[in-house]
């Protein structure tokens, strides 16, 4: 699968050695939309004859409702914010971030405190406290969250399977 098979190019526009391309995406802020630009614009810097590219990000219309609803209450802690926020923290290891990777696997709300389960790739991750603190740090930066905790855990263990498509199709190409 690429871009166009999965339907992120709604336009593409030639003009003077330029290639403009439109691509539409459902989840704002999602991790994966700079990888994606860059690898359409350095696919389209391929084709003889372009001097520059462009791209530029589309909201499917269709996906904005859940941004309008949580702008109306900002403080409102939700799974969807959480999972954002944790979006954000990448495996030094790998090009992706935790939750692509699978890592998370519990997140409760009660209040205004937030606790997550999560695990590494392996238990032995040297990596172990850099990770669980990026992770809190994250999320203490929401607005509304007074108290945050991260807990490793190793069962189940960490498998591939747990990744998502997004994220192992990343990887095949990396």
């Amino acid at each position: 699968m690429n871009i166009v098979d999965l339907g992120l190019i709604c336009d593409v526009e030639i003009e003077a050695g330029t290639v403009g391309i439109r691509m539409t995406f459902t989840t704002p802020g999602c991790p994966l939309l700079e990888t994606l630009t860059a690898h359409a614009q350095e696919a389209a810097k391929k084709i003889p004859g372009v001097c520059g590219v462009t791209v530029e990000l589309v909201l499917d219309p269709g996906a904005d409702e859940p941004a309008r609803k949580e702008k109306d209450e900002p403080n409102m802690i939700t799974e969807e914010r959480i999972y954002q926020a944790l979006s954000t923290v990448r495996d030094p290891e790998l090009p992706l971030n935790i939750v692509d990777l699978g890592l998370i696997y519990d997140v409760s709300i009660e209040n205004d405190a937030v606790s997550v389960k999560m695990t590494l790739t392996t238990p032995g991750c040297p990596m172990h406290s850099t990770i669980k603190a990026e992770a809190e740090e994250a999320l203490r930066k929401l607005p509304g969250i007074q108290s945050v905790k991260v807990g490793i855990v190793w069962e189940p263990p960490w498998n591939p399977d747990m990744m998502s498509e997004e994220a192992k199709r990343m990887l095949r190409r990396a």
